[in-house]
């Protein structure tokens, strides 16, 4: 057990399995407070994360871990919190490599400063060539609205943000610093399913 800093960037790992195969979310957090501990921050990604995208998703999709961690300032060991959290989609699944797309702003301009998110786990009754079914694309949709909104940084209920956080400048890596993080303003679910494989060449064959 350890208690985060004040502006610790957190990272959070959700983890699950379908069909045998690992699926793993990971989230960027950063705390409003001082001496918040692991075990409350990964039971609030269990709360206000996994149970509101759940349902959105497979019974065959099971969520088994939380893992958070500091990264900044001060480096901790992972803390594990297990769970149990299957999805309420019936049907079969797609494939994991089938994902719904999320795009996360910030409102800043650059590369950067945006980033996206992939849920595999969708039912293949969801989708219609490739295109999410409008009654599941509202739920999503409503789901992140309601992360995002939790995650606030003007939310006096939430001791948290999340955010996105870069390691590179103009291609060359750097240090993690305070400025290394930037909180999310808006997240939208595209209506198009992507793909999780990588597209840089020898990646994802």
């Amino acid at each position: 057990m350890a208690n985060y800093s004040n502006a610790a960037i957190v990272r959070a790992v959700v983890k699950g399995l379908m069909h045998e195969q690992l699926i793993e979310n990971v989230y960027m957090l950063r705390t409003k407070n001082a001496g918040i501990p692991d075990s409350e921050i990964a039971a609030t990604v269990r709360d206000k994360i996994v149970n509101q995208m759940m349902p959105n998703f497979s019974v065959e999709y099971v969520v088994n871990t939380v893992s958070v961690q500091e990264i900044f300032p001060t480096p901790t060991d992972p803390f594990e919190l297990a769970v149990s959290i299957d999805g309420d989609s019936e049907g079969e699944p797609l494939p994991t490599f089938n994902a719904v797309v999320v795009a996360l702003k910030t409102g800043l301009g650059g590369r950067r400063n945006r980033g996206r998110k992939f849920y595999a786990g969708m039912s293949a009754g969801e989708v219609d060539n490739s295109r999410i079914t409008s009654t599941r694309l509202s739920a999503l949709q409503a789901d992140v609205d309601a992360i995002n909104s939790w995650f606030a940084a003007g939310n006096s209920l939430s001791n948290l943000t999340w955010g996105i956080v870069h390691r590179q400048l103009n291609g060359t890596p750097v240090p993690l610093s305070a400025d290394s993080y930037v909180p999310i303003t808006s997240a939208i679910v595209r209506p198009v399913l992507g793909t999780m494989r990588s597209r840089k060449i020898g990646h994802g064959n």
